[in-house]
């Protein structure tokens, strides 16, 4: 996992997500090394805080990363996970936009990242509807979006913490072998399998 200086062995630390599990899942089905570039943020909007084609936005920091991971090591990107869309579920116009801001995000990630045939899954996120009142166009973008290599995760059954909107441990572990499979069975029709 790079850690925005060097690639080190993933493991848990104080707090964890999906990648624990899904590198283990990746591992045991590659002979080769799997690297992992996690870049996180809780509680943004992909409408402006993740807009490619704001250079002060997420993305750029994001893409920033990346450079720095390549320069670090020689790598290939071959897909992206992508868990997000609770806040644009709370604003009607980000909703009702999610659908065309997600499609301009994975055509930007695949042409910065240096991989048109990069695959890219999305887990549909579930928040309670009563604090995100939109959420259902979210949801709605999230599995009718036809961009080839595209596939989407169900959370829906995955336990949560009290809050009902973040996954607890064994939330996080199945989360990460749901997109874990979900890559893996697009990179089996990919140009950019592994």
């Amino acid at each position: 996992m790079f850690d925005g200086t060097q690639w080190v062995p993933v493991a848990p630390g104080k707090t964890f997500g999906p990648e624990i599990a899904f590198s283990a899942r990746m591992s045991a089905k590659y002979d080769e090394p799997i690297g992992i570039i996690k870049f996180a943020v809780n509680g943004t909007n992909l409408a402006k805080q993740w807009d490619p084609k704001n250079p002060a936005a997420l993305y750029a920091k994001m893409l920033a990363k990346i450079h720095a991971a390549k320069q670090a090591r020689d790598i290939e990107i071959v897909g992206m996970v992508w868990m997000q869309g609770e806040s644009d579920g709370k604003n009607a116009d980000m909703a009702k936009n999610y659908a065309a801001n997600l499609e301009a995000l994975i055509v930007a990630a695949r042409k910065d990242f240096g991989g048109t045939n990069m695959v890219f899954v999305a887990g549909r996120v579930n928040p309670p509807k009563s604090r995100f009142a939109f959420a259902d166009e979210v949801r709605k973008a999230q599995e009718d979006c036809k961009l080839p290599g595209y596939a989407f995760v169900d959370c829906d059954k995955l336990e949560k913490k009290p809050d009902d909107l973040h996954y607890n441990a064994k939330g996080m572990i199945d989360l990460g072998n749901a997109f874990a499979d979900a890559i893996l069975d697009l990179l089996k029709n990919s140009p950019a399998g592994m």
